[in-house]
């Protein structure tokens, strides 16, 4: 057997882009969190990505979420000015002043209904996939400043700005695919609304990711880069200290985009040449994603 590779780099070219794309979203508003778990079920699946794809966190005086790659629900109207944002396990849903929002909180196929057990909005989630499944109805009817209120089963819920809560929904029998024995199950929904945040999201249609720009100097970014790796994988402690990122200076959960950034621009397995644009205020876009 070969001894572990240790540390190395690995030279990795990028561009710069000329035009920027259309600017991501950066919105303040009302935001609320709502899974839709079946605690009790056997989970057989798991759905997500490595790194979590919405990132909260402080910087200053701003209370932020990071929606890094794409995840704003099919259909998302941004001719519409938004009065808030829900975002669940499955997307993130404009709430606009005029109408309810339905939010999507399971994945239905001809056949089968795929629901979460436990689950992250944005993150990890376990599921389960069921024959018969009668799905509750949840609506959010308002959010503003003070409370978000919910139409569950025909039931109002009201949830004041700040707090957290788990509403049970009634008895449902379901067969998961695999048992022929039906089951019964109690739905429930987690609410979370933490209020007013800045929300942070790629452009509608464009595709890109989006990230912090970490305090990068993109005119001193060397070209090609080298990156460091240790047994051939990319260090991506080591790559911020060889671009000049001071991670400690930094909100701890930034180290979560930062470890999505190095990965998705300067993983030495990608096989593409990044394409960065700089966008201000503090951003930056990466337009050609590897793999």
């Amino acid at each position: 057997m070969s001894p572990p590779a240790g540390p190395s780099t690995t030279d990795i070219a990028w561009e710069r882009g000329v035009e920027p794309p259309a600017p991501p979203l950066v919105e303040p508003v009302a935001y609320l969190e709502l899974t839709l778990e079946h605690p009790g079920l056997s989970a057989t699946g798991v759905c997500g990505d490595f790194f979590p794809v919405a990132v909260p966190y402080r910087l200053g005086d701003e209370h932020r979420v990071f929606f890094w790659r794409p995840y704003l629900a099919d259909g998302a109207d941004r001719r519409r000015a938004w009065e808030g944002a829900c975002a669940t396990t499955h997307a993130l849903h404009p709430v606009l002043d005029d109408e309810p929002t339905v939010p999507q909180l399971w994945r239905r196929t001809e056949r089968t209904t795929e629901v979460v057990v436990d689950g992250t909005v944005a993150g990890d989630s376990l599921t389960a996939t069921l024959r018969d499944y009668r799905a509750p109805k949840v609506t959010v009817e308002r959010l503003d400043e003070d409370a978000v209120a919910l139409d569950v089963d025909g039931e109002a819920v009201v949830v004041p700005s700040g707090t957290r809560t788990a509403v049970g929904l009634a008895t449902r029998r379901v067969t998961p695919v695999g048992d022929d024995a039906p089951t019964a199950v109690e739905p429930r929904l987690v609410v979370r609304y933490p209020g007013r945040r800045m929300v942070y999201h790629p452009a509608p249609g464009e595709g890109y990711a989006c990230f912090p720009d970490f305090g990068l100097e993109f005119e001193a970014l060397p070209n090609p880069v080298a990156v460091p790796t240790r047994d051939d994988e990319l260090d991506d402690d080591a790559l911020a200290t060889a671009l000049g990122v001071d991670l400690d200076a930094r909100p701890y959960p930034e180290r979560v985009l930062w470890q999505a950034f190095a990965h998705w621009a300067f993983d030495p397995h990608g096989g593409t040449t990044p394409r960065l644009v700089p966008v201000e205020p503090g951003l930056v876009v990466l337009v050609d994603q590897p793999g």
